[in-house]
């Protein structure tokens, strides 16, 4: 059974931001991220910017004991990491040394 939350979804003058920390079958944690519109194109020159970092199901628990949660940390996730706040997730993992795959691309 899949299991996700939102933790961004955002629309402004600079486009659309949208977050998802999803957990899969295998449990693995994917957090996705697709950000759209003139923001992205003055950074990358593109309208489009998605990525993916995986957390390998091994790593989920350093995970959940980094978030200071039993299991289960997509609530943690979105109570910590929710809206702005999401901007703070990429450097929580690097500062508790939170093996992650990452993936990217920019395109129209």
């Amino acid at each position: 059974m899949v299991q996700h939350v939102m933790l961004r979804e955002m629309e402004d003058k600079d486009g659309t931001r949208r977050l998802m920390a999803i957990l899969n079958q295998n449990g693995d944690l994917l957090i996705e991220g697709i950000d759209r519109g003139p923001g992205v194109q003055r950074i990358f020159d593109a309208l489009e910017y998605e990525w993916v970092w995986t957390i390998p199901a091994t790593e989920v628990s350093k995970l959940c004991q980094a978030l200071q949660v039993e299991d289960h940390p997509l609530t943690a996730l979105q109570d910590q990491f929710s809206g702005e706040d999401a901007a703070g997730l990429k450097e929580f993992l690097q500062r508790h040394n939170i093996y992650h795959k990452s993936w990217s691309r920019t395109g129209d």
